[in-house]
């Protein structure tokens, strides 16, 4: 069972997390995020039950988010993995998954268990003054496990995240790439054919 959630990087999607598990009974939600007026305000408004020193926060948790811009999920996962301990799983939100999963592969080593994980919601309100408590209720989750990812990290992390209200689905990140792109491209060249007609 999961006891203890961190969450890096408290903007739009980590903030919406945290007002999403703090209601949660025996789940306690730790955030850190290199904005003290952020932590700041994240505590006042419920988003996670304590903040702290990024070494501390990974350090406690079962489950680790990481929910900071994508072209530093990889950088910020290899900074923080020494500091988890054995058993966690480590989970990101970015939109993009195959580079990111090969990264958490590595990790297998550390006894820590990496899988990628692509929300499918948003607002167009940015940073934690957007969060959201309702943001992933019935909206799509993808989770893109690696080569070494065990079934019960995989049904853990699936739990927990079945309390924010969103629909699992376990994919393949290669698949999970060519399919965003398709959803993400498709309507730009839609638009595109429209406005060259």
């Amino acid at each position: 069972m999961v006891q203890r959630v961190a969450i890096v990087g408290l903007g739009l999607i980590g903030g919406s997390l945290g007002l999403a598990l703090v209601p949660s009974r025996g789940i306690k939600v730790t955030g850190y995020d290199w904005d003290l007026a952020t932590m700041d305000r994240a505590l006042k408004m419920g988003a996670v039950h304590q903040v702290g020193e990024l070494h501390q926060v990974v350090a406690e948790a079962d489950i680790v988010f990481l929910c900071t811009p994508i072209n530093t999920i990889a950088k910020m996962a290899r900074e923080i993995i020494k500091f988890c301990r054995p058993g966690s799983v480590l989970t990101d939100v970015g939109s993009t998954k195959q580079g990111i999963v090969e990264v958490f592969d590595d990790f297998s080593q550390y006894g820590v268990w990496g899988i990628g994980g692509h929300p499918m919601a948003g607002s167009e309100r940015q940073g934690i003054a957007g969060a959201d408590q309702y943001l992933f209720e019935n909206a799509v989750y993808i989770l893109t496990p690696g080569r070494n990812s065990p079934a019960t990290a995989i049904e853990k992390l699936s739990s927990l995240l079945r309390l924010t209200g969103a629909h699992i689905i376990i994919m393949d990140a290669k698949k999970h790439d060519h399919l965003v792109a398709l959803v993400s491209h498709l309507p730009h060249l839609v638009a595109s054919a429209l406005v060259a007609m």
